[in-house]
């Protein structure tokens, strides 16, 4: 028998921690830890013209998922299931994958105009055989956490409320360009950053400190050709310190005065974590940043 979570999850933030953890906690000796998931959330599909984008791609949820102790993670076609019922969802969904414990935060709802909520689920699933365990909400400062909150970090430049919300600061997974960054500020912003995937939630625009686990750290700005509901512009500027380890490579030459020259694997993926919102506009924060002087100075917006 299995323990199972259903949700959303996207973001893997500090409430959804809290689900997966009891999931774990939960798991018989002889099963698994199963998470039921969706590519997006219910107003996508409802209101796609609306929705404001995801935090997460589904692969990279499935990967942080599992880093947390998930043992598979199921992805369900939300369009296919939307007019179940309640029942329904239970007999078809819930029972075919032999549930001791079902797992679901506080707002959980299911089914045909979300007619499923959590009393439904304690007691029709002690008639199936399983026990329902309701996660109350998580709170960060005295607010609840979601990713509908943590949507609006990301776009007020707020990155370090996001951060704290998800429990962990908010990644970029992508490449560098071929070939230099021509673009704003190219004296300054000499590669360009190509974010794998789409359909994120806006990022607000302006000069991001940030790392990546064996380069170090970096300024990287986001900037928009029209409005922010068109794809950003990522660019990168190596600081070339606190890289663990030292990595040192040739070939794209930067045309910063406080840079070295250097080169990086077009071909390689780059996770750069986002630590702090550093200004809207070239000032002496983010001289000061690519000087490698006053890191600890640098304020969050």
């Amino acid at each position: 028998m299995n323990a199972i979570t259903i949700g959303i999850f996207d973001g893997i933030h500090a409430g959804h921690r809290r689900l997966i953890h009891q999931t774990v906690k939960r798991r018989p000796a002889a099963g698994q830890a199963v998470m039921l998931t969706f590519p997006y959330p219910p107003e996508y599909y409802f209101n796609p013209r609306e929705f404001e984008g995801l935090l997460y791609l589904t692969e990279e949820k499935e990967k942080r998922a599992r880093a947390l102790g998930m043992d598979r993670v199921e992805i369900l076609d939300f369009p296919t299931l939307k007019d179940m019922t309640p029942s329904e969802f239970v007999d078809h969904i819930l029972c075919p994958l032999n549930p001791a414990w079902v797992i679901v935060g506080y707002n959980f709802r299911f089914g045909r105009h979300r007619a499923g909520t959590t009393d439904f689920l304690r007691a029709y699933g002690k008639k199936k055989g399983f026990q329902t365990t309701v996660v109350p909400p998580v709170f960060v400062n005295g607010v609840k956490v979601s990713s509908t909150i943590i949507r609006y970090f990301l776009k007020s430049g707020e990155i370090a409320k996001a951060n704290a919300f998800l429990n962990q600061p908010y990644l970029l997974e992508g490449s560098f360009a071929e070939a230099p960054d021509t673009g704003v500020l190219s004296a300054l912003f000499s590669l360009r950053f190509l974010r794998k995937g789409s359909g994120f939630v806006p990022l607000y625009p302006g000069y991001y400190l940030a790392r990546n686990r064996h380069l170090g750290y970096a300024i990287l700005c986001i900037s928009y050709k029209g409005t922010s509901s068109e794809n950003p512009r990522f660019s990168l500027h190596p600081l070339g310190f606190d890289r663990d380890p030292p990595r040192r490579v040739e070939g794209i030459s930067t045309k910063s005065s406080y840079d070295t020259q250097a080169s990086y694997d077009t071909q390689a993926s780059y996770d750069w974590i986002l630590l702090k919102y550093l200004s809207s506009r070239i000032d002496q924060t983010i001289l000061g940043a690519i000087r490698g002087q006053g890191m600890t100075k640098t304020r969050s917006r």
